[in-house]
């Protein structure tokens, strides 16, 4: 719901913009509502793809990315976007804040909890939405370096060997 809230922001001042939600969920009855509610019936589409390969198309037919996660472990999602090499704005929680580095590969939005409850600055998501519709250069940039942190931290060979080098310590230690 954020997001919805945060792009009616952009919407405001950029009125040729789109927002594609994608995936499946116990809240698309009330997303669908909020859209409605804020009159974005005609700007925002909520999509569900069981074919793999039309999401991809999907994720590599977007201008940039948002994840706005309130809970994440590792963000797969995320991880697809960055090696898609697409600009990405993320929710710092949990591992997000591993994946990306904030303004080098994309916008880490400083995460909010009060009293135990999550949330996401929407006016400064939206000011970060602007900013890669405003600056595409600076947005390709992020994405470029955001393909090169996954291909160089976060593919499978690579966590592999770290975590049996971890494992091999870990077992000389208790030895």
């Amino acid at each position: 719901d954020s997001l919805i809230r945060a792009f009616k922001i952009v919407h405001e001042k950029y009125e040729n913009t789109f927002l594609y939600l994608m995936g499946r969920g116990p809240e698309v009855e009330y997303l669908n509502g909020l859209i409605e509610e804020s009159g974005l019936t005609q700007c925002i589409k909520i999509f569900y793809e069981k074919d793999r390969k039309k999401t991809i198309e999907y994720m590599r037919a977007c201008d940039y990315a948002v994840v706005p996660s309130l809970w994440e472990s590792f963000c797969y999602v995320a991880a697809e976007f960055m090696a898609l090499e697409k600009p990405l704005i993320v929710n710092g929680v949990d591992s997000l804040n591993e994946l990306m580095i904030d303004n080098e590969t994309g916008y880490v939005l400083p995460a909010i909890e009060t009293n135990g409850v999550r949330s996401v600055d929407e006016v400064l998501l939206a000011e970060k939405m602007v900013d890669f519709i405003e600056s595409d250069v600076k947005a390709q940039m992020y994405a470029r370096k955001a393909k090169e942190r996954i291909e160089k931290f976060f593919v499978n060979e690579i966590y592999a060997e770290k975590m049996s080098k971890l494992i091999q310590t870990m077992l000389i230690s208790n030895s």
